[in-house]
């Protein structure tokens, strides 16, 4: 269901860690960002509510879920956008 849509909020702290979001179609919703180091920060982003996975130690990244691209906003809105290119288990 996500594939090609847009992240247009995401909290790491909602559902104790596992994470909320929301995609959408269109791309002018999307979330932006000045440069792909803040992108890649939030894709990257461990909610202070539940840091570590316990099934098998590792940082837990909500957003790592998904693969997903940074591509340019519209001419419009300047900035960067995450896309997801299939929905992963």
């Amino acid at each position: 269901m996500y594939n090609d849509e847009y992240l247009e909020a995401y909290d790491p702290e909602a559902l104790n860690g596992r994470g909320s979001f929301r995609w959408t179609k269109d791309k002018s919703k999307a979330l932006k960002f000045k440069d792909a180091g803040e992108a890649f920060k939030l894709y990257r982003t461990i909610p202070f509510n539940h840091q570590v996975r316990k099934s098998d130690g590792m940082p837990n990244r909500p957003l790592t879920a998904f693969n997903i691209i940074l591509e340019d906003a519209d001419d419009e809105q300047p900035g960067r956008s995450l896309r997801t290119r299939r929905r992963t288990r």
